[in-house]
């Protein structure tokens, strides 16, 4: 999994914390590094706050990922729109992996990082659905 990572507020400061020295999270980071180039990513981490000013960036980054491509939205903000009231991710992509709370725990993390595993290996994604 080569994951891009974008974010904002309170989530992407939870995602943050796997990048440091964390003894909970070494078994997360070997798997999940956040990339910087893009076009070599196929996974597009999506947390915080969606709005009119980063929903460009975050339509420009996922038409640049490699096939297939995976989407997480991590957080209540992300997933739903949920608190302030704005964008869901669902309504931009299409999303294989929702990872609610606000911000979600570090074992919640731990378990989307296990699913996306699992549809990783199966070749499974919703980008695929709606292309078939």
């Amino acid at each position: 999994m080569n994951p891009f990572v974008i974010g904002g507020n309170c989530c992407a400061r939870e995602l943050a914390r796997l990048s440091g020295p964390n003894p909970q999270a070494a078994n997360i980071r070997e798997d999940f590094i956040d990339n910087k180039k893009v076009e070599s990513c196929d996974v597009l981490v999506v947390s915080g706050v969606i709005n009119n000013y980063n929903k460009a960036y975050i339509l420009e980054a996922y038409s640049s990922l490699k096939s297939p491509k995976y989407v997480i939205a991590v957080g209540m903000c992300s997933a739903s729109g949920a608190l302030f009231q704005t964008t869901p991710l669902s309504d931009l992509l299409p999303v294989d992996i929702v990872l609610g709370g606000c911000p979600p725990t570090l074992d919640a993390l731990k378990e989307a990082i296990k699913s996306l595993r699992s549809l990783v290996r199966k070749g499974e994604s919703k980008e695929a659905l709606i292309e078939s």
